[in-house]
């Protein structure tokens, strides 16, 4: 999978206490001001098929980010649109900038 993937890893602790390591792969903003993350296993980063996970971030009082799994299929949904939307946005810029 390729993209301007960030180097710090998000240790994330799942219901039963165990952590698991991703890189944000991309943060989409909304225009409602919400906040998600394209988040990808660093166990899966050398994997062509890797899956995506969709977190939402909320800022805690001290601006930290928490992040916490969208299960929503709708919400998912949108989060995809608007990913789609950001990648053709990119690829017209890439255009433009060519001519």
């Amino acid at each position: 999978m390729e993209n301007n993937i960030d180097d710090v890893k998000i240790v994330l602790v799942d219901e039963e206490g165990n952590e698991h390591s991703f890189v944000e792969y991309e943060r989409i903003f909304m225009e409602d001001d919400r906040q998600y993350a394209l988040l990808l296993a660093v166990d899966e980063l050398d994997d062509d098929e890797a899956e995506l996970y969709v977190f939402k971030i909320e800022v805690d009082e001290e601006g930290e980010d928490n992040y916490t799994v969208v299960e929503d299929p709708q919400e998912i949904e949108e989060v995809e649109n608007a990913y789609h939307d950001l990648i053709e946005y990119d690829e017209e810029d890439e255009e433009d900038e060519e001519l």
